[in-house]
């Protein structure tokens, strides 16, 4: 579940995150910047997002088309309040990267 970030909060972590959104847009790189910093202060978790996370919440439809600007061919521009309410999971899968490195040592075992 996403936590509730108020404008002004919103303001102060891009502000903390050196982000200065144009027209109340940011990038994809960016994006995943605020998605690192959610992971870490909201699920202490170090991971480390990319723009690849945020085509996937395009993908599946977390962000609504209205809140994408496509003018750029180059890159897309999103609106920052949708980001910060984006479902995350940086946990997911931890727990399978460890069994399988476990497993590969107990091969190395053998």
């Amino acid at each position: 579940m996403a936590t509730s970030y108020t404008e002004e909060e919103m303001a102060q972590i891009l502000q903390e995150l050196h982000i200065a959104p144009e027209n109340g847009k940011v990038d994809g790189r960016e994006a995943a910047k605020i998605l690192t910093w959610r992971a870490k202060h909201e699920y202490q978790v170090e991971y480390a997002y990319n723009a690849t996370a945020i085509r996937q919440h395009v993908k599946v439809g977390h962000i609504a088309a209205e809140d994408i600007d496509t003018t750029n061919p180059r890159y897309s521009k999103y609106s920052y309040p949708p980001i910060f309410r984006l479902p995350l999971a940086p946990k997911r899968g931890a727990g399978r990267r460890q069994k399988v490195e476990s497993t590969q040592e107990y091969k190395e075992a053998l």
